[in-house]
Order: C-alpha cells, then structure tokens, then sequence
C-alpha cells in the first residue's frame, strides 16, 4: 500500500458518541499526515462550521439523531463539492451502500475495520480514487438486492417506535395526523411481514434501519 501522504489532511469527524469520535481521533493522529481539526456529534453543528471552514475530509457515521448521515452527505456533496465525504458505519446493508456510493461517497468504511484499513480507505480517497470496504464491495456483487425497502416516512415512524413513541407522540413529533401515523404502521407490518411493533423493530435493526443502541430498553 502506498500510503505517503504529500501534505496533512485535514479531517473533520462526525459521530453522535463522543467517546467513538475521541477515539477514531487518537487511532487517526497516531500517524503522521492526518490532524482531526474538529468533531461534531450532530449535522446541524457540523453545516454551520462548512460555512467558514473546510476540511479536506469528513468522515461521518450513518445513524444520528436528526439529521442522518445520508442526507448530511447530500448535502454536503451538493454545497462543497471539493470536500470529500467517507462513512464509517456498522451498517454493512445494501440499503445504505447503494445510494451512498451512487450519491457520489468518497468512502464506506466498516466500524469493524482495523486501524490499517481505515488509513488505507484515506489515503485511498486523498489520492482522487473511492473506497469501498471489502465486505462491502462483497454484498453489493452478491446479486440483486430484493429486501424490503422502507420510504424516508416509513423509516421516521419505524425509528419513533423503536425510541418508544406513543402514535400521539409520533403524530405530534412528524406533524401528521394520528390515522396517518396508524396507517404507516399497519403498512410497515405488511411489508415487512411482521406480526408486531416488537418484531417489526427487531427487523429495523437487522436490516440497518434502527439504530441497536437507540432501542428502547
């Protein structure tokens, strides 16, 4: 691997745990080359401080609250296009990998990864080329991807009742009625071929749509 890097790269890091951002820090600046500049545990923070500076890279988790990943790096791509975007994420779900890379990603990094990859998927991106983990890479070759996709409605009110959210609560929350917030999930239970709100959010997390550590209890 060549890794010699001609000048820092300035990295900015977006995760919503800081003890994950603290740490993907020290691994990063261990080797000479790479300065974490700034960490963000939420998009809007990170949008504001684009305004006025910018890094060579941003490397972003998938599943914040608020704003998630995906919509963040849309954004990003589409405001700054000079700045190159990287997930690093546990969802390893064609669901997320497809529209990340067809958006136009930089990088999909696994959270599994070891510290040697993650500075390979850099200096990969640095030098103008995509990165795509290999188990990545591996699922999207697989075949056609037949699951079950989710609208970004679908996927709100799902990720609401994981966090336990009452209908009433989940109306208020997304500004929808209460049939309607009851029709998404009678819809949610058919597509899904679930039998209830329990195994419905059992089948978010393990298809990567919720969050495991967001889970209520």
């Amino acid at each position: 691997m060549n890794s010699g890097i001609q000048k820092n790269v300035r990295l900015y890091l977006v995760d919503d745990h800081r003890l994950m951002n603290e740490g993907l820090k020290q691994v990063l600046e261990a080797k000479p080359g790479y300065i974490v500049e700034r960490m963000f545990t939420e998009a809007g923070s990170l949008l504001e401080d684009l305004n006025f500076h910018k890094p060579d890279i941003i490397i972003s988790d998938i599943s914040m609250p608020g704003m998630d990943g995906i919509t963040l790096a849309k954004i990003v791509l589409e405001r700054f296009p000079k700045i190159r975007f990287v997930f690093l994420t546990m969802h390893l779900n064609a669901q997320y990998i497809r529209p990340a890379m067809q958006m136009g990603v930089h990088g999909y990094i696994l959270k599994d990864s070891r510290a040697e990859d993650i500075f390979e998927a850099i200096d990969t991106v640095c030098s103008g080329k995509r990165y795509l983990s290999p188990k990545a890479a591996a699922l999207l070759l697989s075949g056609p991807d037949d699951a079950v996709v989710l609208t970004p409605r679908e996927t709100q009110v799902l990720r609401a009742l994981a966090l336990g959210y009452s209908t009433k609560d989940i109306s208020d929350y997304l500004n929808i009625s209460i049939s309607t917030v009851d029709s998404h999930r009678k819809n949610l239970l058919l597509k899904t071929d679930c039998r209830n709100v329990a195994e419905l959010i059992l089948w978010g997390v393990e298809s990567g749509y919720v969050d495991p550590a967001s889970r209520k209890g």
